[in-house]
């Protein structure tokens, strides 16, 4: 069959059927990553490292300030004129006294003190400075040359002791080879010989150890006081230092930024899945046991983090508002020239505002609080947002600049509104004491989440975790910000706030170990541990009435009855068409017993006056029906026959939240 170039399928239709699929796949891609690159994580993981950065650069800001460049003075100051001041005598002289029993210290004791001598006698500052320098270096040689001697000692002891061995040794195999008793009594004199060597060796190593401790803890006295302010100094130095090293990690770089740019951050991100495995907390997931592996902590970010040089306070307590009484001066701050609005805000209450909030870019956020400043002393923090300034919102910053410069009755405390801490899920957990962190009996790497929270902890979104509202208004919050639903596929949702302690009796059956104790004064779990006390005290009958048997020999179950129906029968009281008759001081017994039903005092006077109009015969403003109602309010003195379940569910609105 002769060759031909007509094929099976016309290729220009083959080349556009390629063409508009490779462009299907590019958008499907691009939407894909584009989708990955939003997920909410990426973005609750970027909200808390800028949290992180901004945060350090408002503690570094704190300590570097005038106030810390003064601090710094001060203890150099300190330092340097501990550095010039003299010896104390008594101390020198116990030091020497000590040296002098040894011959090589004895030598270098004497060019000691004529330092000494010259140190008394110098003037000049700088002299003294360097003159006390070499005089501390000398009782520093002093001390490492003892330090030597030891270490040749020790050196010479173990020798001895190797030779001791080797006597012992020789000795032990002449007589089990059944040497000549000559031989054997020649080994044994040179054994006990070398013994002698050993005690010896042994004796002037412990005497050149003690001197040499007795000459170091000398010289620790003589150097106490500069020891201390030189320990101050680096400390104070170390705090800033550290912050500043921080604020570097954290702080944004170019690779950072390339890396999380959409399609490139699908790859060896920084940002990424915090997933914690633990293979001894198995979870059930019907067919057989499975080791739990938690991702809570890739939202929750700061779960652990505790605030610097303090390892159980929470770095970033949860959101709350706080009051703060601003004491303001008599006069208000300078305002002339070209003096800013910080500088006049730190005048007048030592804080100042950040130029750029953290969560809302114009929300007036506290960036700075000099120290034993009035703002400092009314317990503003950095970090504060202020909400609201003497009664008045301040929404943006303009507002809170405005408020506190110029609408103030200055000489008057002015009293603030803040908001303090950072909402979920960048907060960190409340009690790092007891949970969370490293140090705590319950560390996340032992423990993860899920263990006690429930919930679903693969998820990476909040839908999918099974968080369960505390109240049916939050359920509704949840389901228009974040699309939350009751997934009734997951059978271990996360528990709502309001029951999260009853997790802790999976381990501490007893409940005492729950108590308050010196490790922990505030209790672990303080729900849990009244009610285990109302349960010791009360037992059930002090709120339920149970009748759970018919008869004396046949059991019907548990018989959790009503409580009385108070409520019900004020409420058929104040319909009555003679209440409206009755006095003032009626309908408040009423109106109490509507409200209070478990008071006692008003339902008692309600009753009395009812069967007092009962009393008055055809002359009643009550009709007959509210008369016979009078016995229901009652106190009961025996409990009833007909078994009902309880106790009322009528305040189950109120205490779940619901409004």
């Amino acid at each position: 069959m002769p060759a031909t170039e007509k094929t099976w399928w016309n290729m220009q239709i083959l080349h556009i059927t390629f063409c508009v699929l490779a462009v299907m796949l590019l958008v499907a891609t691009v939407v894909m990553l584009a989708a990955d690159h939003n997920r909410p994580w990426k973005k609750y993981q970027r909200t808390f490292r800028a949290l992180e950065t901004w945060s350090a650069a408002a503690q570094v800001d704190s300590e570097d300030s005038l106030a810390f460049q003064a601090k710094s003075t001060e203890l150099e100051a300190s330092l340097a004129e501990v550095r010039r001041a003299d010896l104390d005598p008594a101390l020198v002289s116990d030091f020497f006294e000590r040296a002098e029993t040894v011959k090589e210290d004895a030598e270098a004791s004497a060019l000691a003190k004529e330092d000494v001598s010259r140190l008394r006698e110098a003037k000049d500052p700088d002299s003294r400075f360097q003159i006390r320098g070499d005089l501390l270096q000398r009782l520093q040689d002093i001390v490492d040359r003892s330090k030597f001697r030891e270490d040749n000692l020790a050196g010479s002891l173990k020798l001895q002791k190797a030779n001791l061995d080797k006597r012992r040794a020789d000795y032990e195999l002449a007589v089990s080879n059944e040497a000549d008793i000559s031989k054997q009594n020649e080994l044994l004199v040179l054994t006990d010989e070398q013994k002698k060597k050993v005690t010896d060796a042994t004796l002037a190593f412990q005497a050149a150890n003690t001197h040499r401790k007795d000459l170091a803890k000398a010289l620790k006295a003589i150097t106490a006081a500069e020891s201390v302010a030189a320990k101050s100094l680096a400390d104070h130095r170390q705090t800033l230092a550290l912050l500043k090293k921080t604020l570097s990690d954290r702080a944004p770089n170019i690779g950072k930024a390339v890396l999380e740019l959409p399609v490139l951050d699908a790859f060896n991100s920084p940002l990424r899945i915090d997933q914690i495995w633990l293979p001894k907390l198995t979870l059930n997931n019907n067919f057989r046991d499975v080791a739990r592996f938690d991702r809570c902590t890739t939202c929750h970010q700061g779960m652990n983090k505790s605030a610097p040089g303090a390892p159980s306070e929470p770095a970033y307590p949860e959101a709350a508002i706080v009051e703060v009484v601003l004491p303001t001066p008599n006069e208000p701050p300078a305002s002339e020239g070209a003096e800013s609005e910080s500088l006049r805000m730190e005048s007048a209450f030592g804080f100042s505002l950040a130029t750029q909030g953290l969560f809302r870019e114009d929300s007036p956020t506290v960036s700075v609080v000099l120290p034993e400043s009035p703002a400092a002393i009314a317990g503003l923090q950095s970090g504060d947002v202020i909400t609201a300034v003497g009664g008045g919102r301040t929404s943006v910053r303009e507002l809170a600049v405005a408020a506190l410069l110029e609408n103030v009755s200055w000489g008057t405390p002015l009293r603030l509104e803040v908001q303090r801490g950072v909402p979920q899920p960048y907060a960190t957990h409340p009690r790092l004491d007891l949970f969370v962190s490293d140090s705590s009996p319950h560390s996340m790497q032992t423990f993860g989440c899920t263990i006690c929270h429930q919930g679903q902890g693969s998820a990476t979104s909040f839908k999918w975790s099974s968080h369960s509202p505390n109240s049916p208004k939050q359920s509704h919050v949840w389901h228009d910000e974040y699309g939350w639903f009751n997934n009734h596929h997951w059978i271990y949702p996360m528990l709502p706030q309001r029951f999260e302690e009853s997790s802790c009796l999976k381990c501490h059956h007893e409940v005492v170990d729950l108590e308050p104790s010196e490790r922990f004064p505030e209790p672990p779990a303080p729900k849990v541990v009244a009610g285990y006390h109302l349960i010791r005290q009360y037992g059930c009958y002090g709120c339920h009435e149970i009748k759970g048997w018919s008869g004396p020999d046949q059991r019907v179950g548990p018989d959790l009855r009503l409580e009385p129906n108070y409520h019900e029968v004020a409420q058929a009281v104040a319909v009555d068409p003679g209440a409206q008759q009755m006095d003032g001081t009626f309908n408040d017994w009423v109106t109490d017993v509507i409200s209070s039903p478990d008071g006692n005092d008003a339902r008692q006077r309600l009753r009395e006056a009812i069967d007092a109009d009962a009393a008055l015969g055809d002359d009643a403003k009550l009709t007959d029906r509210t008369h016979v109602l009078a016995s229901l309010l009652k106190t009961p003195e025996t409990p009833g026959m007909f078994p009902k379940v309880g106790p009322s569910l009528r305040h189950v609105a109120s205490k779940v939240g619901f409004e």
